[in-house]
């Protein structure tokens, strides 16, 4: 009689055929060697004080589907010496998403939230800890353990000796699988609620959405709340223990690449 250990090892071995699939990038409509040069004009007009020129090359670059953190940075950092700070912040946030450990983006991101008079987004201890690492760097662990897992269990269960310390890999591997796809699976949450940033000043966060409601609390211009709720052309936006509603088109997705509702506020 097969143990239990024996058939989730099977399971195991049959499943290593059908990994994880990662959400399917968008095509760069632009040459690599056109993209770089374009980063790189974009780079000396910021040295250089043209700002506007620096935006507008981020900008292109951005709308042709380049998303990396070194982009999100430096258009961050352009839109913060223009004083915009909600699209300063938005691109700090999402060059965080990208690379959540960077010491410059977190400083920055913390100084534009600071100076904007609004509070850091509020995290349990649980995403404190998933979000030390990437999307991409929790991704890139579960692959690599899922399969690492089903080669040492086809080893295990072809072998005479099957020596239990061999096993006890295979357990500790899987136990890395979970943490790494529960990683995943929180900054898909955090990615897909959306999480969102006020445009404009003197915001406020209605009781209802409807124009002319009441105003139940202030929106800065830079602040961060998240999706909980649509209707129409409104959302309801949570903000720490606070919830009221704001009209799309004054804010701004932080992962706009995976953002379903195309009447958020433009860039």
């Amino acid at each position: 009689m097969r143990t239990a250990c024996q058939t989730a090892l099977l399971v195991l071995c049959f499943m290593a055929g059908a990994p994880p699939r990662c959400p399917a990038q968008p095509p760069e409509t632009l040459p690599p060697a056109r993209a770089q040069q374009m980063f790189l004009e974009a780079g000396q007009a910021y040295d250089q004080g043209r700002l506007a020129d620096a935006v507008r090359q981020y900008d292109e670059l951005r709308r042709h589907g380049h998303r990396f953190q070194e982009l999100f940075y430096n258009l961050g950092n352009a839109r913060f010496r223009q004083g915009d700070l909600g699209r300063a912040i938005a691109n700090y946030r999402r060059a965080w998403v990208l690379k959540p450990r960077d010491p410059d983006v977190r400083a920055n991101l913390r100084y534009a939230l600071q100076t904007a008079g609004v509070p850091e987004p509020s995290v349990r201890w649980t995403q404190n800890l998933l979000f030390r690492l990437s999307r991409s760097e929790w991704l890139a662990i579960a692959v690599a353990s899922w399969w690492i897992a089903a080669a040492l269990g086809c080893l295990y269960l072809w072998t005479r000796a099957r020596p239990s310390w061999l096993l006890r890999l295979v357990f500790v591997l899987l136990l890395v699988l979970l943490v790494a796809a529960a990683g995943v699976l929180e900054w898909d949450r955090l990615c897909r609620a959306p999480e969102v940033v006020v445009m404009g000043k003197g915001r406020e966060a209605l009781f209802a959405p409807l124009e002319g409601s009441t105003a139940h609390f202030a929106l800065p211009e830079g602040s961060i709340g998240r999706v909980v709720e649509k209707s129409g052309n409104w959302i309801k936006l949570a903000c720490g223990a606070q919830e009221g509603w704001v009209q799309a088109a004054h804010c701004l997705p932080v992962c706009y690449w995976l953002a379903k509702d195309r009447g958020f506020g433009g860039e």
